[in-house]
């Protein structure tokens, strides 16, 4: 029997989003791996570390985290070095995959404490539109050109950081994978229902949808996300000045993962609105709600915005639109209209991503363990 674990030892930054399952693949694939899970500083919750060795996971503590700015990044990194000198040995070469720039500060110091090869995952860019983001860029430009080995969420963080879209071994774009699961939905009757998940904020097409729910007694709404108070104050004196508080659902929280599956199952179309203002960080990201309509068995309607924009129309797996509200309504439409075309383009969308041969494909390079010589200076 061949030996399941392609990788040895890992570090890798992660998070809780269910979207992606990196983490899922790399536990089940490397003998030793540990994951470090730093929650935005909204909240200042710490942070969370998981290691697996073979497959099971064998600890799982919390590590200190901060509201302030400073020593939010301070107390990442010295988390990062705990976790670093805490779980590998001096003489076990590891693969270190960070996401903050902040990780690869005295990498001669690191890599003298331990036998590290970096490599920069790279899943934003903004846009420079101050000069925190300016400098904030510039930190994220040095290190990506001093570290050999990097990957990036979308073609257009790849162009951004390369001046081209590179495709080589160590630089080369790995999208968020999707778990590939049979997809049974029947088309919707006379009322459709609509959901929208994700964080919400302004620029994000809440109002417009609100004003097409308005105008549409066919349709309903489910938004599972939350917002800050006044936020949420607004939408709700808005849903009730509009008198379509029975049919737009919004409680202003997350659900678990197993919940909003079996939320989805009572859905037929998902919302994936956004502002397309050329400032905007979504231009660059693999947005993660788009995949999660898929991994749900959602036809779904989308901003044109993000490199995956183009999947879904390649797949027809939904509508890509643009920010004027006629189109909208029309989008929905057609996929009433060809519901069952929209599910088999599902099917063949998360076919392509589907993150086992995806990602075994996308990370062949780190099956050595020391994949790349790190060329920082």
């Amino acid at each position: 029997m061949s030996n399941p674990f392609r990788y040895k030892r890992i570090m890798m930054y992660s998070s809780l989003q269910f979207c992606g399952h990196r983490e899922e693949y790399f536990a089940a694939r490397c003998e030793h791996v540990v994951f470090y899970i730093p929650f935005t500083r909204c909240g200042a919750r710490p942070g969370l570390v998981r290691e697996y060795r073979m497959g099971s996971l064998v600890s799982e503590y919390q590590v200190p985290s901060s509201g302030n700015m400073v020593l939010y990044y301070l107390l990442g990194y010295l988390n990062h070095l705990r976790i670093l000198l805490r779980h590998f040995r001096r003489d076990q070469p590891v693969i270190v995959h960070a996401s903050f720039p902040v990780a690869f500060f005295g990498l001669w110091l690191q890599r003298l404490l331990r036998r590290a090869t970096f490599v920069y995952m790279i899943g934003d860019y903004f846009p420079p539109t101050t000069i925190v983001v300016r400098l904030f860029n510039r930190v994220q430009q040095f290190y990506h050109d001093r570290v050999a080995c990097a990957y990036y969420l979308s073609d257009r963080i790849n162009r951004q950081l390369n001046g081209t879209v590179l495709n080589t071994p160590t630089r080369h774009t790995v999208m968020w994978g999707v778990k590939e699961a049979p997809i049974r939905r029947d088309p919707p009757g006379a009322l459709v229902r609509l959901l929208m998940v994700g964080q919400i904020k302004p620029g994000q097409g809440l109002s417009q949808l609100l004003d097409f729910v308005a105008a549409s007694p066919d349709y309903t709404l489910e938004i599972v996300g939350v917002c800050p108070a006044f936020l949420y104050q607004g939408f709700m004196r808005q849903i009730g000045e509009m008198g379509i508080s029975g049919r737009v659902h919004f409680p202003n929280l997350f659900l678990p993962e197993p919940e909003l599956h079996q939320l989805s199952r009572t859905c037929h179309i998902g919302i994936a609105l956004y502002d397309t203002d050329s400032t905007s960080a979504t231009n660059y990201c693999d947005p993660g709600k788009v995949k999660a309509y898929t991994e749900m068995g959602l036809p779904l309607v989308m901003t044109d915005i993000s490199d995956i924009a183009r999947y879904v129309r390649e797949f027809r797996c939904g509508e890509v639109i643009r920010q004027d509200p006629g189109e909208l309504a029309a989008a929905l439409q057609r996929i009433r209209n060809g519901y069952p075309g929209y599910v088999e383009g599902l099917r063949r969308f998360n076919a392509h991503f589907a993150y086992e041969a995806y990602y075994e494909h996308a990370f062949i390079f780190l099956e050595r363990n020391e994949p790349c010589q790190n060329t920082f200076r």
